[in-house]
């Protein structure tokens, strides 16, 4: 609710109907939120201005960053996004979590591209949107990214099995997978705990 009412105020400085954003939307590469509750994903947007390295951070211990993110699991200069020429180049440091596509990725530099799934610290979640990639969809086209489909492709990269074929399973099969799609709704609060436990050092882990 934070964050929206934060999106809300940021649109209400540009006009009442968000009329300056609306047209940069078009034109120029951003992320927009994705959220557990359908009516708060698409309502925070943050902008990759052109030939402009983008820095993320936390608000707590800011350091000239350009976006500041809350949360014990973003730290002081987590990452940068560079758009350059319209492509754009994610930069990761050290001992930073960040996710593409549901894979962590090491420090250092990859290239992002629209559609791509963006996942900061635990509790930030995007999708990239790119105005000049996105005129030339895949043949099968972009996939709707919404919570749960952003959630399965972190399970999946983490081993989960997500993709289950009902109508050939025994009960038995279909028990367990029953299981395990309660094991990826509850894995972003997995996530988060452990991140909580390591930054407090308590050695715990679930």
């Amino acid at each position: 609710e934070e964050k929206l009412r934060e999106a809300q105020e940021r649109a209400k400085a540009e006009g009442a109907d968000g009329t300056n954003e609306s047209k940069r939307k078009e034109k120029e590469a951003h992320i927009l939120n994705v959220h557990e509750d359908p009516v708060l994903s698409k309502a925070i947007v943050y902008f990759f201005p052109p030939d402009k390295e983008t820095k993320f951070g936390n608000r707590n211990s800011a350091g000239g960053e350009d976006i500041l993110l809350g949360g014990l699991s973003i730290r002081p200069d987590h990452c940068r996004v560079k758009n350059e020429g319209g492509k754009l180049s994610l930069t990761v440091r050290e001992q930073c979590k960040v996710l593409v596509n549901g894979q962590e990725m090491p420090a250092g530099t990859t290239e992002l591209n629209h559609n791509d799934r963006l996942s900061l610290g635990t509790n930030y979640y995007f999708v990239v949107v790119n105005p000049e990639q996105a005129k030339s969809p895949p043949e099968e086209g972009w996939p709707e990214v919404d919570w749960d489909f952003l959630n399965r492709e972190i399970a999946k990269a983490q081993g989960l099995s997500v993709d289950v074929n009902w109508s050939a399973m025994t009960e038995e099969e279909k028990r367990r997978a029953l299981l395990n799609d309660e094991l990826v709704q509850v894995m972003p609060r997995v996530t988060e705990a452990n991140a909580l436990s390591l930054e407090m050092k308590r050695g715990i882990s679930f």
